[in-house]
């Protein structure tokens, strides 16, 4: 290590001269010892966000190999698990908006991935998963398929 960093699972500093883990897909720095700790499935780093990232499709954030699944999806509903099932009013209460707007951020404009588990409001954590479904250009069930899903339901 040159430049500090924190280990993604367990959120402490790696200091100078230190080693330490980067993945080369998703760019997760960890601590060896905390290698098998590292948040799974491994959503590499995608190449463009969209300039006003409010707009996007869901296509737009996510890379082009498997899984496919936009990292601040994964990341959150990994967090919200391991420590937010027991919490009542999950999805209902609303997390902080400054913290909601600044992770937001973070993860779409950061060359890293945000520590969640440093975040104390896991209602901040749902209200941006809520906050990112919400302003996408199309819905998660798409205007394409509506008619599809309507016959399913």
């Amino acid at each position: 290590v040159i430049k500090p960093e924190s280990c993604v699972p367990c959120g402490k500093r790696i200091k100078f001269g230190k080693i330490s883990l980067k993945c080369r897909d998703c760019r997760v720095v960890a601590h060896p010892e905390c290698r098998e700790r590292c948040p799974l499935p491994c959503i590499p780093t995608m190449t463009g966000t969209p300039v006003k990232f409010e707009e996007g499709t869901l296509a737009n954030y996510v890379s082009t190999s498997s899984p496919m699944i936009p990292s601040l999806v994964v990341h959150c509903v990994n967090e919200i698990e391991q420590r937010g099932l027991r919490e009542t009013g999950l999805y209902r209460v609303s997390g902080s908006d400054r913290v909601v707007k600044d992770l937001k951020e973070k993860f779409l404009r950061g060359k890293t991935v945000p520590l969640l588990s440093k975040v104390e409001d896991i209602h901040a954590i749902t209200g941006l998963l809520k906050d990112f479904l919400r302003n996408l250009k199309e819905p998660l069930l798409s205007f394409r398929l509506n008619r599809a899903f309507m016959d399913a339901a």
